[in-house]
């Protein structure tokens, strides 16, 4: 990066799509639009709380293929992931630092789903206490960390 100019991948999660927006980096800027959002993907897949193990894996499978083709845009980029309100009630609820939401956070909050979809409770003993929007939402962002290989993404406004 030379002369404070900024690469970023700006990736927006959205109720109906995720769209993912490459800026800088010699080439052309390049928007692609993901058809896996909050509200689809709890649609199509999370029909009830918790959702079956089944059902996990199918969310899991469409998300997979569609973040496959952001995977060639992350190279040399600061990624800052956006979205809608309830992208940032899950990234408030999964516990931000400085601003970022790290892959272990985030694993953390999918790693309870995924055991309430197994019939178990969460490490407090508690039954999940996500709806199936913000399931989604966790499904999708432990999906897109684990894809692109980000460890860490700052979230932005």
């Amino acid at each position: 990066m030379t002369g404070g100019q900024r690469f970023e991948l700006r990736i927006h999660i959205g109720t109906h799509e995720t769209t993912v927006a490459a800026e800088g980096g010699g080439d052309e800027d390049r928007v692609l639009r993901l058809g896996i959002g909050t509200r689809r993907t709890a649609d199509d897949f999370l029909a009830r709380t918790p959702p079956s193990p089944a059902a996990l894996e199918r969310a899991i499978a469409a998300i997979e293929d569609a973040v496959e083709q952001a995977r060639p845009l992350t190279a040399g980029r600061r990624v800052v992931l956006t979205g809608d309100a309830v992208f940032a009630d899950v990234a408030r609820r999964v516990g931000t630092s400085n601003g970022h939401l790290t892959l272990e956070a985030v694993e953390q909050r999918y790693q309870e789903i995924a055991n309430a979809a197994m019939g178990g409770v969460t490490s407090s003993g508690q039954a999940v206490e996500w709806n199936r929007q913000q399931m989604a939402t966790v499904v999708i962002l432990r999906e897109l960390m684990h894809h692109l290989g980000l460890a860490e993404v700052a979230v932005g406004g």
